[in-house]
């Protein structure tokens, strides 16, 4: 794809991305293809978040025995995510950045941590998994591991 055409999909993706979360009231947006947003999310990949040895605060298992209970799947998921929604109520920051996509082009937005808490209840109806991430201090993750789900969390200093 021509460097152009890319700069357009990006521009109407993130015009798109804009209206949809109007609610959000959006203080800041970057995307993943430009150098800005590449810097920014390389920090939030090497956060250590991601890697193997960070354990997840807590699982929410959806299988018996290796099999997927998609019931049981729901059901761990809306747990999860009332775990989640806890540990992001709880942070003591003004605005946080979270992960949003629009047509597979990936943003973080910076949002009011009031804002997003009082959204918080409807917004996985949309996106079961999202990050948030606060530079150089906090990164926080719903994950929909293999057989579970999973709550990932890094305090960075």
């Amino acid at each position: 794809m021509s460097e152009k055409l890319e700069k357009l999909k990006i521009k109407n993706a993130q015009k798109r991305l804009l209206e949809r979360f109007r609610f959000l009231n959006i203080e800041e947006i970057i995307n993943s293809n430009d150098e800005k947003g590449e810097k920014f999310f390389a920090e939030f990949r090497n956060s250590g978040i991601w890697n193997y040895e960070n354990k997840a605060v807590k699982s929410f298992s959806f299988h018996n025995k290796g099999l997927i209970n998609r019931d049981l799947y729901h059901l761990q998921h809306k747990k999860a995510q009332i775990f989640f929604i806890e540990k992001i109520k709880s942070l003591p920051n003004d605005f946080v950045w979270i992960t949003l996509s629009e047509n597979d082009i990936y943003f973080f937005v910076k949002v009011s941590l009031s804002i997003l808490c009082k959204y918080l209840d409807t917004w996985f109806e949309e996106y079961p998994d999202f990050e948030v991430f606060i530079p150089n201090q906090y990164a926080l993750a719903l994950h929909d591991a293999e057989y579970e789900w999973e709550v990932l969390e890094k305090i960075l200093n």
